[in-house]
């Protein structure tokens, strides 16, 4: 069975940032969100898929502690929606490269949140 790697929506908005043209700044912002958010939404073992899956996933890890993760996936989501939704406002590269180094830091977070909680279940705890 065939598993997507959201880290390629990252890879994605790598190659968006080096482009010029706005719909790219704003392609890379979503990806960049999208990349970070799917490997939380797993992580989370959340299998909603509906509209609140976004506020439920950030409350997940609100609510295990996971501060630094939580406000980075709230950041990262209202950027997103900056980036798809309001078209009268010029959305730079400068917006696109903050939103992919945040989309970097909270990977990383993830990532040793996922260790901890493995390590927690080999242990027995």
């Amino acid at each position: 069975m065939h598993r997507f790697d959201p880290d390629e929506f990252l890879e994605v908005a790598e190659h968006l940032v080096s482009r010029q043209s706005e719909g790219s700044m704003r392609s890379a912002a979503s990806r960049a969100y999208y990349g970070v958010f799917i490997l939380a939404r797993e992580l989370a073992v959340i299998g909603d898929k509906g509209s609140e899956v976004h506020l439920r996933t950030q409350h997940h890890y609100e609510q295990a502690g996971e501060r630094l993760i939580a406000e980075g996936l709230e950041y990262l989501r209202r950027r997103r929606n900056v980036a798809d939704y309001l078209t009268e406002r010029i959305f730079s590269q400068q917006d696109s490269r903050d939103v992919l180094k945040r989309s970097r830091h909270v990977r990383a977070a993830l990532r040793i949140f996922a260790g901890r909680r493995k390590y927690a279940h080999a242990a027995g705890g």
